[in-house]
């Protein structure tokens, strides 16, 4: 799963508020509020990224270990796939960049 590509959802809305993302998911009329390391995975998703580089990112940024941030953020993009806040693809080797 660490190549699977990790998009924000095309039906998503958000904002960044005093530090913390904020996103709207219109199809459960939902407003979803991030901490501080979610909000920053999230600013990540601007871009297409894999699971892997986003934990490569976050240990550099935060010292954590990676086993540890790999667990807890795989846990973080299934909790957000399963709410329709991101999408999944693919592996990137199967994936077109653009």
């Amino acid at each position: 799963m660490k190549d699977k590509l990790v998009l924000r959802g095309s039906k998503t809305a958000s904002r960044i508020v005093e530090g913390e993302a904020v996103i709207f998911t219109p199809e459960d009329s939902m407003i979803h509020s991030l901490n501080e390391v979610g909000t920053r995975i999230w600013e990540l998703l601007e871009q297409e990224k894999t699971i892997e580089d986003i934990v490569r990112v976050i240990c550099k940024e935060y010292e954590v270990e990676e086993k540890e941030a790999e667990q807890d953020i795989m846990g973080f993009i299934e909790t957000l796939h399963d709410k329709k806040i991101v999408d999944l693809k693919g592996s990137q080797e199967g994936s077109q960049r653009v």
